[in-house]
């Protein structure tokens, strides 16, 4: 699952963003902007997508 949030709007300056009640529960969570641009790529194609999420720390 892939999601936008408010709380990760409001947040996202911060270098770490805990994953609590007020974000999600394990999901990709993105802000309201990324995931407008994620659905206007995911509305590009036309058959099955396979998300790949990772963190470079």
């Amino acid at each position: 699952m892939i999601h936008s949030s408010r709380w990760v709007d409001r947040n996202k300056w911060r270098k770490y963003i805990p994953l609590n009640e007020k974000c999600c529960q394990g999901c990709v969570t993105v802000s309201t902007r990324d995931m407008a641009y994620i659905n206007r790529l995911v509305g590009q194609e036309e058959g099955n997508l396979l998300l790949w999420a990772f963190y470079d720390a």
